[in-house]
C-alpha cells in the first residue's frame, strides 16, 4: 500500500486514524424499526332486535313437537 502525505502532513494511515476517532463521536443514527402493525378493525355485530333474540331462545327450547318442556332444557343446559 503506497502512503500518501495530506497536505496537513498526515500520513494515510495517521489519517485514517483520525477519521476513526471522529467517527466514533459522530452520533449514529438509530436502527430503523418497523412501525407496530395496525390496530385489528372494530368487531361490529349485528343489532338484533330483544323480541327476535328471545324468539329464537324459545325456539331453541321447545321440542320437536313445538311444547316447550322442562326436558328440553334439561337435555340443553344439563
Amino acid at each position: 500500500a503506497s502512503v500518501h502525505v495530506f497536505p496537513l502532513d498526515f500520513t494515510t494511515e495517521e489519517a485514517m486514524a483520525i477519521a476513526s476517532k471522529i467517527m466514533e463521536k459522530v452520533a449514529k443514527k438509530p436502527p430503523v424499526v418497523a412501525p407496530p402493525p395496525p390496530p385489528p378493525p372494530p368487531v361490529v355485530l349485528p343489532v338484533v332486535p330483544f323480541e327476535e333474540r328471545v324468539e329464537k331462545l324459545i325456539s331453541a327450547l321447545k321440542d320437536q313437537t313445538g311444547i316447550f318442556s322442562w326436558e328440553t332444557i334439561e337435555r340443553i343446559y344439563g
